[in-house]
């Protein structure tokens, strides 16, 4: 569809910017929630908190801890009351073991200034990132659902890594894989087990949904990909998770934008 296309042209942009390995801007989008009545935002070290749309009863709903180095965007599920958000802590042991060293390293994520209110820049470190999940219903705080990894701590600050599917019932997200490929999974929220939801994997890949839920866009980028099978597959893919894998559209002339170096 026409706004799939439109979807994939902007996530292009992301993948190259993974793929290079650049500095990715952190998100601070204000999430309203799907009746407009509440909102969700997150600010760095200060935490996630939640608010009417007025902004109104504000509320802090999650501190991160000292070994966390970058906090997603809240998002709201389909029927407005529950939320997910991801953070993430450095994949070395022995970067995440103290307060200090992750203070160090938040610093060198920075480039050492000071932190931007209007979100910071990101540059490559692999990350083990924990998802989230908020019930308003239940008033509990948020608990744990899963963890996965990423080779860019981006794909957290830049809110990339986890969307919800549009039934509500499921959590669409990256994990890092074998040979530092990136692919596609969703977690039931009722059964717990994961499932990959995309045939292809790649270095880089970035996905979302189109604005009326049904059709998901995944864009693959490979570094000095060259002539490789990974290349092949770069680009644009226009389908529906769990779908063949032959159903899945790979928009002619996608693949060129989507590797680097």
């Amino acid at each position: 569809s026409a706004s799939s296309l439109c979807l994939g042209v902007r996530l292009l942009g992301l993948v190259l910017t993974l793929v290079a390995c650049e500095a990715v801007q952190e998100d601070r989008t204000i999430e309203f929630s799907p009746d407009a009545d509440s909102v969700g935002f997150q600010h760095g070290e200060q935490g996630v908190f939640v608010a009417d749309k007025d902004g109104g009863g504000l509320k802090k709903v999650f501190q991160p801890g000292a070994d966390v180095l970058a906090t997603s965007t809240p998002l709201w599920s389909s029927n407005g009351r529950r939320l997910v958000f991801t953070t993430a802590s450095a994949a070395d042991g022995d970067a995440a073991a103290s307060e200090r060293s992750q203070a160090q390293l938040r610093g060198l994520l920075r480039g050492g200034s000071e932190p931007d209110p209007a979100g910071e820049l990101f540059t490559q470190v692999p990350v083990v990132y924990t998802c989230w999940l908020r019930d308003d219903a239940e008033g509990e705080p948020p608990v744990k659902l899963f963890e996965a990894k990423c080779d860019h701590v981006g794909y957290v600050a830049a809110n990339l890594a986890v969307r919800w599917h549009p039934q509500g019932d499921r959590i669409l997200y990256l994990n890092s894989v074998s040979s530092g490929r990136h692919a596609l999974f969703a977690y039931d929220l009722k059964t717990k087990p994961s499932r990959k939801v995309f045939p292809h994997e790649a270095a880089s890949l970035v996905f979302d949904w189109s604005p009326d839920g049904k059709h998901l866009a995944c864009v693959l980028g490979t570094a000095g990909a060259g002539g490789t099978a990974g290349a092949v597959r770069d680009g644009l893919w226009i389908g529906q998770p769990d779908a063949d894998p032959a159903a899945w559209w790979h928009v002619p002339g996608s693949k060129e934008p989507g590797q680097s170096g």
